[in-house]
């Protein structure tokens, strides 16, 4: 029995050398939310990560690194700086290192767009670094291109951890994609000149009907409901004209 229990914990000890997050090697974590959710995990070096919608990442801490990959939705990365330990998150081809701060990473269709908060990051694209500082946003393409970089809202972009969609200015098509990402229902517009329609104002992310409501107060357009998973906006019609629909 003392021979089993000596190799028991040879074994357990070799194990955590190796395969913990302090490890040489470490094991890959992932975590997700659904859509319409949010969770925020607590990282074995005390950074935090916040999950927004429909999100998941896949985290591997060892001896030499802490690494983050976003697989998909979006994140916001609040770290704790480790000089011995590198903080970087990658999304498919571009990198973002972590130089002690507070950062935002969005996965788009067409493109990765990453918002400092606090401190400090560099973005590398395959062949180029680019720094970027508190309230600063720089976008990268599917080409991998830089677009310039931009100071932007920090509230506006990161509401979302609040539970809120704040948008100034923003086109209706661009509008109803955000609010689609939260909600299990496809919404249309049928009429393509409604699309650069332009949206202000701030709307709860789990009030679907609220938030359409709200856009259709502020924009000539109505709100139809096409069954229980579609939802149709359409332009209001002038006074005296009866409505066409057409059959979805």
């Amino acid at each position: 029995p003392a021979a089993y229990s000596a190799a028991a914990a040879l074994l357990l000890g070799i194990g955590l050398g190796l395969f913990s997050p302090q490890g040489w090697y470490g094991l890959p974590r992932s975590y997700s939310v659904a859509k319409g959710q949010r969770q925020t995990v607590a990282l074995p070096d005390g950074s935090n990560l916040e999950m927004n919608t429909d999100t998941e990442v896949r985290v591997r801490f060892n001896r030499g690194q802490r690494r983050m990959e976003l697989l998909r939705g979006e994140a916001f990365f609040n770290v704790v700086h480790d000089a011995k330990r590198p903080f970087s998150v990658r999304v498919g081809d571009v990198g973002i290192y972590d130089i002690g701060t507070a950062f935002d990473v969005y996965k788009q269709p067409d493109r990765v767009s990453v918002t400092v908060l606090e401190g400090e990051v560099e973005v590398d694209n395959r062949t180029e670094r680019r720094p970027l500082t508190a309230g600063q946003q720089l976008s990268i393409g599917n080409d991998l291109r830089f677009a310039a970089v931009e100071q932007t809202d920090i509230a506006a972009a990161t509401a979302w951890r609040q539970g809120l969609l704040v948008f100034r200015g923003r086109p209706l098509a661009e509008v109803l994609a955000e609010i689609g990402r939260y909600h299990e229902v496809r919404i249309r517009l049928p009429d393509p000149k409604l699309a650069e329609l332009r949206v202000n104002g701030s709307f709860r992310t789990g009030q679907l009907d609220n938030m359409l409501n709200a856009v259709a107060t502020l924009l000539p357009i109505t709100v139809k409901h096409v069954g229980e998973r579609e939802i149709v906006l359409e332009a209001v019609a002038p006074a005296g004209v009866r409505p066409r629909h057409n059959k979805p």
